[in-house]
């Protein structure tokens, strides 16, 4: 991946205080996290979340690096997300060829097909 500078948006009203994947959350059961990274991205976006992207990559099968980007890479599958201290949604995504974690699953209480 070739890196580009990612500086912190502005978000209006201070931007996240928690995941909307976690349970509770408006995102929880949508299944976007289960879809490849640049079709998530534009849902994310669609949806008004700000958001920002690492890559990360295994380098000797027990440590990793991790990659900030400013727009989902077009490889690879998401793993999990976190909250920024600036308020944006960071999303995590294992590169295929040398992957950090698995892609991350549908959460059991959603069913098989997710909604949202």
């Amino acid at each position: 991946m070739s890196s580009a500078a990612v500086t912190p948006r502005p978000i209006a009203g201070g931007g996240l205080t928690s995941d909307p994947f976690l349970p509770g959350g408006p995102l929880h059961c949508s299944g976007i996290l289960q879809r490849p990274p640049p079709e998530a991205e534009r849902e994310l976006l669609a949806r008004g979340y700000p958001v920002t992207w690492r890559y990360e990559s295994s380098k000797d099968g027990t440590t990793g690096a991790s990659e900030v980007l400013a727009h989902a890479p077009p490889v690879g599958w998401i793993t999990s997300t976190a909250i920024a201290g600036t308020g944006e949604l960071i999303v995590f995504v294992s590169d295929p060829v040398r992957p950090l974690g698995p892609p991350a699953e549908l959460p059991r209480d959603c069913g098989s097909t997710g909604s949202g």
